[in-house]
C-alpha cells in the first residue's frame, strides 16, 4: 500500500494565486505630489508671467520743504516677461484579445480580471513617474523632438544651450537671464564648501535666511525635500527628541493653501518646516535638499474639454497601503488608437509645464556627504 502524499497530488491540483498583485517597483514621488497643480489661465497658449526687478527703495525719498521735484529722481521697476511652452507627455499600453479573454474568464487573480483597468493603472503610474522625474531634471530642450518640461534642477547647469533649473542661480530660466537680472537667481548653497559636506542646523539656517532675505514677502520655505541618504544624515544630525513626527497628512503654505499627502508619509521638522524624504531626488556621490515655497512653484496644465468621446482620469504615481493608486493632481485623456489585428491599443496624453514663479523664493543645498 502507498500513501497519497502532498508531492504526489500537488501537480494535479489547481494553482490559485492571491487576488492582489504586489508591485516591486518604487514609484513613490511625494515631492511631485506636493507641488500644486494649476490649470493655465483661460486663453493662455503657454505659461507666461510678468516679473519685476529693481531696488527695494530709491534712497532719495526725503525732500526739502517746498523744494521742486526732480524728474531725474523718478523711478520704476523693470518689467520682464517669462515664458515656457506647454509640453506633451504620453503613456501607452496594448492588450491582445486572447490576453483579455483569459484574464476575464479565469478571474484569478482578481486584480487581473479586468485587464484594461489593471494596465491603465500601471500605465498611469509610469507616466506619473516620468513627469515627476522631469519636474526635477527636465532641461526644456531634449533631443529637439521629444522635448521635456523645464524642471527645478538640471543635470548639467553649465550647458547654456538648455534651460537651467528654476531653483538654480546661474544661466537662463524661462527666457530670463540671471546674469542680466541677478534677482532671478535661486538660493544655492554648496555644503561641501560651507561645512565639508556635513548636515548641521547652521547649514539649514544659512539657506533659510537667504530665502527670507530675498523673497518678495520674506517668506520661509513651506517644505524641505531630502534625497534618500541626505535624510539619513539629517536624522543623525538633529536632536532625536524633536526630529520625528508620526506622520504628515497636510502641508499648509504661507498663503493658506492646504496640500494633502498620503497617509503614512513620515517627516522630520526643522524650525517648524516639514522635511520629507523623496526617492525621486537622485544621488550619486553626494546628496541634495530642496527648500520649496509651495506658493511659488506649480505644475501648470491645459484642462481637457468636456466631450463624450474623451475619457479622462487621474495620473498616478504609486500604490498606497490600501492598494489604491496615489493621485498627483494632474489629469490625462485616454485615446483608443486604431486597432491593429486582435489587439487594443491605448494612449494617455497630458499637456503641462513646470513653473517657478519667483526663483529667489526657494533654495537648494548640494554637496551633502552621503558616504
Amino acid at each position: 500500500m502507498a500513501d497519497r502524499t502532498s508531492a504526489s497530488v500537488s501537480p494535479y491540483l489547481a494553482l490559485i494565486v492571491e487576488n492582489k498583485v504586489r508591485p516591486q517597483i518604487n514609484r513613490a514621488r511625494p515631492g511631485f505630489q506636493l507641488i500644486p497643480k494649476v490649470p493655465n489661465e483661460m486663453g493662455q497658449k503657454q505659461v507666461s508671467w510678468d516679473v519685476t526687478f529693481g531696488t527695494a527703495g530709491t534712497g532719495n525719498a526725503a525732500v526739502a520743504d517746498g523744494a521742486d521735484l526732480i524728474d531725474g529722481e523718478a523711478a520704476v521697476d523693470t518689467l520682464v516677461q517669462a515664458n515656457l511652452p506647454m509640453r506633451s507627455y504620453k503613456g501607452q499600453f496594448n492588450i491582445t484579445g486572447l490576453a483579455d479573454a483569459m484574464a476575464e474568464y479565469t478571474g484569478n487573480p482578481s486584480d487581473l480580471k479586468n485587464l484594461k483597468i489593471f494596465e491603465l493603472d500601471r500605465c498611469s503610474q509610469r507616466l506619473g513617474v516620468d513627469m515627476a522625474n522631469d519636474a526635477l531634471y527636465g532641461d526644456g530642450v531634449g533631443d529637439g523632438t521629444r522635448v521635456p518640461v523645464a524642471g527645478l534642477l538640471t543635470p548639467d547647469p553649465s550647458d547654456t544651450s538648455k534651460n537651467t533649473g528654476g531653483l538654480l542661480d546661474t544661466g537662463v530660466y524661462a527666457g530670463v537671464s540671471r546674469s542680466t537680472y541677478p534677482q532671478w537667481a535661486g538660493n544655492v548653497v554648496n555644503a561641501s564648501s560651507f561645512s565639508g559636506g556635513s548636515v548641521s542646523p547652521s547649514l539649514f539656517r544659512k539657506v533659510i535666511t537667504s530665502i527670507i532675505t530675498r523673497d518678495a514677502l520674506s517668506r520661509a520655505p513651506t517644505v524641505i525635500l531630502a534625497s534618500p541618504r541626505s535624510w539619513d544624515k539629517a536624522a543623525s544630525a538633529f536632536d532625536p527628541q524633536r526630529r520625528y513626527e508620526e506622520e504628515i497628512n497636510t502641508v499648509t503654505t504661507a498663503m493658506g493653501n492646504v496640500i494633502t499627502l498620503d497617509a503614512g508619509v513620515r517627516s522630520m521638522s526643522f524650525d517648524g518646516i516639514p522635511m520629507i524624504r523623496d526617492p525621486g531626488i537622485t544621488e550619486t556621490t553626494t546628496g541634495t535638499f530642496l527648500f520649496l515655497n509651495l506658493d511659488e512653484v506649480a505644475a501648470r496644465y491645459i484642462p481637457f474639454p468636456s466631450a463624450a468621446d474623451i475619457e479622462a482620469g487621474d495620473i498616478q504615481v504609486t500604490k498606497s497601503y490600501g492598494a489604491v493608486s496615489t493621485k498627483t493632481g494632474l489629469m490625462y485623456k485616454m485615446i483608443k488608437l486604431a486597432q491593429n489585428g486582435d489587439k487594443e491599443r491605448y494612449a494617455l496624453i497630458s499637456y503641462w509645464q513646470m513653473q517657478v514663479g519667483s526663483c529667489n523664493s526657494h533654495g537648494v543645498v548640494t554637496g551633502i556627504n552621503i558616504s
